[in-house]
This record gives C-alpha cells, sequence and structure tokens, in this order.
C-alpha cells in the first residue's frame, strides 16, 4: 500500500510538472485542419501528441464517373462537378477524360474540364482531356486557361514524368499543325510534372522553327530536374546566334 502511494505521489507530481505554465505545447495547429488534414493522436514514452496527418486526395470512384453518364442534361452534370470539388473530391485525368465525353456540347465540356484541372491529381496527363473537345478554339480556350491559372498559382503538383509519359508527349505535340498552339500544349504540358534536359529536347525538337524552340527552351529550363545536363537541349537549337542567346539568358538565372 506503502508503495502504492508512492507511485501515486510521482505520476502526480509528474502531471503536474507537464502543465505548469512554462512548459511549450505539443499541440501542431493548421489554420485549416479539416481540409487537407485528418487528426490522429500519438503516444509516446511521455507525452500524448495531437498532430495532424495528411490523408491523401479523395478521388471519386468508378460510381460516381459513371452516374454523370447516367445524368440526362449538361447543366446538371456541372452542378454534380461542383458538388464533387466543393467536398475537396479529386479526379484522374482519365476519370475527367471519360466525364467530360458525357456532356452534349463542347461549351459545357469546356467549363467542366476548366474546373476539373485544379481538382487533377495528375495534371502531368491533362493535355489528353484536349482531344475530347470539337473545336480547335475551345482547345486553345483551355490551354490559355490552365498557363494561367498555373501562372498565377505557385504551388504546384509535381509528377516525375517516365519514358512512356514522352512517347506519347511527343506524339501530340508533332501532330500540331502550327508552331504557336505547340508551344501553348508545351507549355501546359511542362507545368504539370517535372523533366530531364533530355526529354525536354525531345520536346523541343518537335518545333518546325529555331525562334520558336528556343523560346519554349528558355521558359523549360525552371522545370528540369537536371540542369547540369542543359546543354543537351541547348544543341537542339540550329543557330549559333540562338545558342549564344540562350546560354547567357540562362547563365544570368539562379
Amino acid at each position: 500500500m506503502k508503495r502504492r502511494t508512492i507511485i501515486g505521489m510521482a505520476v502526480a507530481a509528474l502531471l503536474l510538472c507537464t502543465t505548469n505554465g512554462n512548459a511549450q505545447s505539443r499541440v501542431v495547429r493548421r489554420a485549416n485542419p479539416e481540409r487537407d488534414f485528418d487528426r490522429r493522436v500519438i503516444v509516446s514514452d511521455r507525452h500524448i501528441d495531437l498532430k495532424p496527418v495528411a490523408i491523401g486526395p479523395k478521388i471519386i470512384g468508378n460510381d460516381a464517373v459513371r452516374s454523370f453518364k447516367n445524368e440526362p442534361f449538361d447543366k446538371n452534370r456541372l452542378r454534380m462537378a461542383e458538388m464533387i470539388f466543393r467536398t475537396d473530391g479529386a479526379v484522374t485525368a482519365r476519370q475527367a477524360i471519360l466525364i467530360a465525353e458525357t456532356f452534349s456540347f463542347d461549351s459545357n465540356r469546356l467549363e467542366f474540364l476548366k474546373m476539373a484541372y485544379p481538382n487533377c491529381v495528375d495534371r502531368h496527363n491533362y493535355y489528353l482531356t484536349l482531344r475530347t473537345l470539337d473545336f480547335n478554339a475551345s482547345r486553345e480556350r483551355l490551354m490559355d486557361f490552365i498557363n494561367g491559372f498555373e501562372a498565377e498559382n505557385p504551388l504546384r503538383i509535381i509528377n516525375r514524368i517516365t519514358n512512356d509519359d514522352m512517347k506519347e508527349i511527343v506524339s501530340t505535340l508533332k501532330n500540331e499543325t502550327f508552331d504557336s498552339t505547340r508551344y501553348k500544349l508545351a507549355v501546359m504540358i511542362l507545368n504539370g510534372g517535372e523533366f530531364t534536359a533530355r526529354q525536354i529536347a525531345a520536346m523541343a525538337k518537335t518545333f518546325d522553327f529555331d525562334n520558336n524552340r528556343m523560346d519554349f527552351l528558355l521558359g523549360a529550363y525552371r522545370f528540369c530536374i537536371d540542369r547540369y545536363n542543359y546543354t543537351v537541349a541547348v544543341n537542339t537549337l540550329d543557330f549559333s546566334s540562338n545558342r549564344t542567346r540562350l546560354m547567357n539568358e540562362i547563365a544570368l538565372r539562379p
């Protein structure tokens, strides 16, 4: 009995010390913990920590994708998309394609694709959604929207581009008729991931004119993960004057 009393007094003293005003709190807080994090209790030897633990994106299920096909009206399809994204739902690029194909009118399809882009978990594949649009004007509007969105929102979802990804990307760029739209498309693709110098060089080679190729390489430099190899990309330029200009401008960057 005496031993239990001593242990009880020791525990009470320890609790008193940990709740003292001079003790530092170990509770971690976020401004909006409900949005991207869940609460978990983490127990260690002496402390109980209440910390936010990151949870994965809430990617919608196949049933939710099929529900768009079952809805007969575009207006209601857009409302359904709003419901998903307002509750922090997310989609893959493939799911965005399947949903976009359910829309009857190109303008509504474009509106959905704009809405879905910020909520896409694999933005490096989002260029594939362009194929669902009927008109070139709609395709360009989507590219302009995405490139503007990325310019205004510096927090990016980073995806490493694989060699298999590059085969599809290069093929898509080659199918463009004009360098002007090829440039917009290439910038859209760059915004979704990170690339090696060799991969950027492969994209640059799809441009018809050297000046357009140089403009692309200037912008692509910041997406390169092995900038020490960027001479591989520089060597895709035909004219020495363009190579000199590109190297001079890159040399001034951090």
